[in-house]
């Protein structure tokens, strides 16, 4: 497979800024501020002979794994604080975007946020109709009782898989949701064009 040249890297780089700029600004979340955007991206793993093309770059760097970290605080009191990553592999494809909450729990508050998060990113293949389906996992997931013990659920929309935890923290709770994209079903079935199975009803 032919590796993606200078300017293809760098033109996924910027189309990543991009998608991730638009992400903040579509997810529909007046209760919290955004911190200032991140003027770089970082990565996990810097190899040597990208250094000198680094120092020598003034805005996009040649990287490994680039990663996207935002953050927001309440915008008022007893809302949520966000911390979120988006990450990119070596070719600067998408690999994940994690979405971290610390918040009251309120299912019905919470499960809707992040379903709207979620709808916000327009990753590959979602439908609005994916949007409704992940808030009630979310629900569900959030209103399991007894309410201090953990909870964790995985499950697959169309072409994105999505993990979620639950977890008590003194009067508040602790959020992760991460997605992925997968080509297959959970069975190795391929799916088709639209995120589906011959199998799907």
């Amino acid at each position: 497979m032919r590796q993606p040249d200078e300017g293809e890297l760098r033109a996924r780089s910027l189309a990543n800024e991009a998608q991730v700029r638009s992400w903040i600004a579509d997810w529909n979340c007046p209760e919290i501020v955004w911190a200032e955007f991140p003027e770089e991206p970082v990565s996990t793993a810097f190899l040597e002979q990208d250094s000198e093309w680094w120092w020598n770059t003034s805005r996009i760097p040649w990287m490994r794994n680039q990663i996207w970290p935002l953050s927001a605080d309440p915008s008022g009191e007893s809302r949520p604080s966000v911390r979120a990553a988006w990450r990119f592999d070596s070719d600067y494809m998408f690999q994940e975007l994690s979405i971290h909450v610390e918040s009251i729990l309120d299912p019905e508050y919470l499960a809707e946020m992040l379903a709207l998060g979620v709808h916000a990113a327009a990753l590959k293949g979602w439908q609005e109709e994916d949007a409704h389906s992940l808030y009630r996992h979310l629900y569900d997931a959030l209103n399991h009782r007894p309410l201090s013990n953990s909870v964790l659920i995985k499950g697959r929309l169309g072409f994105v898989l999505f993990e979620f935890m639950r977890m008590p923290f003194f009067k508040e709770v602790r959020i992760m949701l991460r997605l992925t994209l997968t080509s297959t079903a959970t069975d190795g079935t391929p799916l088709n064009e639209h995120g589906g199975t011959p199998f799907d009803s």
